[in-house]
């Protein structure tokens, strides 16, 4: 949004960090692992019957959760005008 670029409702983060690199390359290589948590914003977020995560996956997707947060929120903090 800061940018004024149009993105679509989704929870597909691949195609979120696709419109990502279309402004800044880098921010989609530097959260390219963000790509994994698509399946809990859609999958695990709706009632049903899937596989058990691991309690090592949870922990690894929040730790990759903390860095995505954490490097957006530099970049806004960088970005000239904010």
């Amino acid at each position: 949004m800061w940018h004024q670029v149009e993105y679509p409702k989704t929870h597909d983060i691949e195609r979120l960090l696709e419109l990502c690199a279309s402004i800044d390359p880098e921010v989609a290589v530097a959260l390219a692992s963000a790509a994994e948590l698509t399946p809990y914003g859609v999958e695990y977020r709706y009632p049903g019957e899937y596989p058990p995560v691991s309690e090592e996956a949870a922990e690894l997707s929040l730790a990759t959760a903390q860095l995505v947060v954490g490097g957006v929120a530099k970049r806004l903090s960088d970005t000239p005008g904010r």
